[in-house]
C-alpha cells in the first residue's frame, strides 16, 4: 500500500515511529510538509495539477493519506479538501473539515453539544472584559479561560479565582488580540487534579485503542505530562468508552485522541478532541500505539471517504460544506 504521509514536523510528536509502523507493515510512505504543497484548479479542457515544491506531485497513485499537523492546518485542510474531491478511491485518515472543528475549541463544544454529549458550559464574547458581569452571572470562581481557536500542551489553558485574576488574563489576551472562551470549572473527584485521553482507532468500527489517566503534580492542576503531571494506563467504563467514541465520530474524525474529566460526582465530561496528540501515552500503555494505529488505517484504507452523519447534520447547522 502507498501512504502519502502529511506534516509540518517530519521528526517531532511521534511521527518517526509513526512512519516506521507503517513501513514495518510493508507500506511505501512518502513524507511531505503539508506547507510546501500547493494545487492548480483548472477550467475547460486543462487538468488540475498537485505541487510539492513546485514540482508536480502524482497523488492519484496513494492509496492512503495520513496527517499529523500542527501548524497552519486551513492550508493542510484546504489540500486534503481537493484530494477527497478528486480521488475518492484514497482513504483520508483525517476528514479536513473534521480537522477545522476539532481545531476550534468553541466549535468543538458546539458540534458535542449538538449530538447530546457532556461538555462544559462555555461563555464566548469577542470583548469579554467588558461584560464580566454576564460571566460571574454565569460562572463561580474559578473559571478556566482558554484560546478558542488553537493551542497545545496545556500552554493556552487558564485557571482564574477571582475577579481581578481573571481581568488582567482577558485583558492580556485582548493585547494579542486573540479570541477565548470561558469555561467552568469541574472539581476534580480525587484529591489531585486529573484527566483522561483515550485514543480512538477506526478500522471496521470504532475502537478504543489505548486510555491513560493524566494527574497533575502536586499543587499543578495542569494535567498535561508535559507539564509534569504522571500518566497511569487505565480501563474506561463502558459509558465512558461510548463517549468517547461518540465524541470521534460527531466531530467526524475516524483517529483522534479525546480528553476527559471526572466532576466531583465521578461523571465524564469531554474537555477537547485532538488531531495532532502527543504521544506521551506510549510510555504509558501496554500496547504498542504506533502499530495499532498503522494497522487500523491499513483495514481502513479502500473505503469510501466522508464524514459521519453526526458531522454532516453539524456542518449544515454550521455552515461547513461537507461534499
Amino acid at each position: 500500500m502507498k501512504v502519502l504521509f502529511i506534516t509540518n514536523n517530519k521528526d517531532g510528536n511521534g511521527n518517526p515511529k509513526y512512519i516506521e509502523a507503517f513501513k514495518r507493515q510493508g507500506d511505501e510512505v512518502t513524507t511531505i510538509n503539508h506547507q510546501s504543497l500547493s494545487y492548480y484548479l483548472a477550467q475547460e479542457n486543462e487538468h488540475d495539477h498537485f505541487y510539492h515544491n513546485g514540482e508536480r506531485l502524482s497523488v492519484r497513485s496513494f492509496n492512503l493519506v495520513v496527517t499529523r499537523m500542527g501548524q497552519d492546518v486551513l492550508h493542510g485542510c484546504e489540500v486534503l479538501r481537493l484530494i477527497r474531491e478528486k480521488y475518492p478511491h484514497i482513504s483520508l485518515v483525517q476528514d479536513p473539515d473534521a480537522i477545522l472543528i476539532a481545531r476550534s475549541k468553541l466549535e468543538t463544544s458546539r458540534v458535542l453539544r449538538l449530538n447530546g454529549l457532556p461538555v462544559a458550559r462555555t461563555y464566548y464574547d469577542a470583548e469579554p472584559r467588558k461584560r464580566i458581569a454576564i460571566i460571574e452571572n454565569k460562572f463561580n470562581y474559578p473559571v478556566i479561560v482558554k484560546t478558542a481557536f488553537g493551542g497545545s500542551q496545556g500552554d493556552d489553558v487558564h485557571i482564574c479565582r477571582t475577579r481581578e485574576v481573571l481581568e488582567a488574563r482577558l485583558e492580556a489576551y485582548e493585547r494579542t488580540n486573540e479570541k477565548v472562551i470561558i469555561n467552568e470549572y469541574f472539581k476534580p473527584s480525587e484529591d489531585k487534579a486529573a484527566d483522561i485521553r483515550a485514543l480512538i482507532h477506526y478500522s471496521d468500527g470504532y475502537q478504543v485503542a489505548a486510555s491513560m489517566k493524566r494527574i497533575a503534580k502536586d499543587d499543578n492542576w495542569k494535567t498535561n505530562i508535559s507539564q509534569g503531571a504522571e500518566g497511569v494506563e487505565i480501563e474506561l467504563t463502558e459509558s465512558e468508552k461510548e463517549i468517547c467514541i461518540n465524541a470521534a465520530e460527531a466531530i467526524g474524525l475516524k483517529y483522534a485522541a479525546v480528553d476527559l474529566i471526572r466532576d466531583e460526582n465521578g461523571n465524564a465530561k469531554v474537555l477537547e478532541v485532538n488531531t495532532n496528540w502527543g504521544v506521551k501515552i506510549a510510555d504509558v500503555v501496554k500496547v504498542d500505539i504506533y502499530k495499532e494505529y498503522a494497522k487500523a488505517a491499513r483495514e481502513f484504507a479502500g473505503k469510501v471517504n466522508g464524514v459521519s452523519s453526526y458531522a454532516v447534520a453539524a456542518a449544515k447547522h454550521f455552515g461547513y460544506v461537507t461534499a
